[in-house]
Parts: structure tokens; C-alpha cells; sequence
């Protein structure tokens, strides 16, 4: 048993660089667009039970020839196994960089000997801030105000001090908030 490439789209020869004739014709077993022994075991292992069960197969995958990241689905259809490829590179880049931002955050929040929270807004109807919410909270916030971490992100600002709203510490975040500028202070 072996598996016969037959047909490939144009978008596939344009994604892979590879020529139609080394793909359309060639076996699984003897294609030499895969060189490696194991990848190509894999592959017809998978391609076998797709065929002979009728499962759906999907994955994403790292192409180290291409340098890139693609998703496939596999599914059998008459006399053979379809198998659509998705370029996936850019929004893997785009993962990878919003992990490494986490990183560089968490690292942040748990380094500093500053006190940092992360506050989201409370609007009116009218869109005028009236309160906010605590979403981060480093331990040196903690330290300093008192305020247990479960506390800071469960309650609003309001709810924690009835005198924040109004405060000149709220005016400043209003300020900030509403202009994009920075405002240090200290207290």
C-alpha cells in the first residue's frame, strides 16, 4: 500500500517553491520532496488511518526547510486522502510575540520594587470616567497600600476607598487616560 500524489493547487507550489513534477505522480514512500525516513513513516502512518477509518486528522506543524508554520487537515475522501494546508507563519510570529511581551511584563510586575497596577476604566453613559477597575497588581503595590492582591482585583477603586473618586490622584488618572500624556507622582 502507498499513497500517490495527484493533484496539488498553484497556492501549494507557491507556499512550498517546489516544482509540480517532484510532487504530482511520486509515491509517499520514494517523493523526494521528503528526505527524512521518520517525517515520511509519519506521514503514511497518518495517511493509512485517515483512509482506513475515516478520522479527520489536524495538527500544525513546523516546515524546518521552509521556515514555516502551517495547519493541515486530512480527510478521507473517494480513492484517496485530501489534505488542505494552511499558512499559519504570521500568526505563530504573532503568539510568539505576545508571549515574549507577557514574559517581559510578568517580569516587570514581579522585579520592580515600584509599585505598578493596571487599571481599566469605569464609564458613564455619557463616557465620562467615574471609577476604575484593577486588572495587575505587582507584590510592591501590595506591600505598600496594605490591600491583599484578591482584594485589589476583585473590587473597584470606589469600593476599596470612597474617597478616591474626586481624589487629586483620580483627577491625575483621569488626565492621563483622556490624553495619552504620562504622570509621575509620588505620595
Amino acid at each position: 500500500i502507498d499513497f500517490e500524489y495527484r493533484y496539488c493547487n498553484q497556492e501549494f507550489y507557491r507556499y512550498t517553491g517546489i516544482p509540480a513534477d517532484s510532487v504530482i505522480g511520486n509515491f509517499v514512500s520514494t517523493s523526494p520532496i521528503i528526505s527524512d525516513p521518520a517525517a515520511r513513516k509519519r506521514l503514511f502512518h497518518e495517511l493509512l488511518d485517515v483512509y482506513q477509518n475515516g478520522y479527520q486528522t489536524k495538527a500544525w506543524i513546523h516546515n524546518t526547510f521552509l521556515n514555516k508554520y502551517y495547519s493541515y487537515t486530512r480527510n478521507r475522501v473517494e480513492g484517496g486522502v485530501l489534505t488542505v494546508l494552511q499558512d499559519r507563519t504570521e500568526e505563530f510570529e504573532m503568539t510568539r510575540q505576545l508571549e515574549e511581551q507577557k514574559r517581559l511584563m510578568d517580569n516587570i510586575m514581579a522585579q520592580s520594587s515600584n509599585a505598578i497596577t493596571v487599571s481599566e476604566m469605569i464609564r458613564d453613559e455619557s463616557g465620562t470616567i467615574i471609577d476604575m477597575k484593577t486588572l495587575l497588581v505587582n507584590e510592591a503595590a501590595v506591600r505598600n497600600t496594605g490591600i491583599p492582591k484578591e482584594l485589589y482585583l476583585s473590587k473597584t477603586a470606589s469600593e476599596l476607598d470612597p474617597n478616591f473618586v474626586g481624589s487629586p490622584y483620580f483627577a491625575l488618572c483621569v488626565q492621563c487616560m483622556e490624553t495619552g500624556e504620562p504622570v509621575v507622582t509620588q505620595y
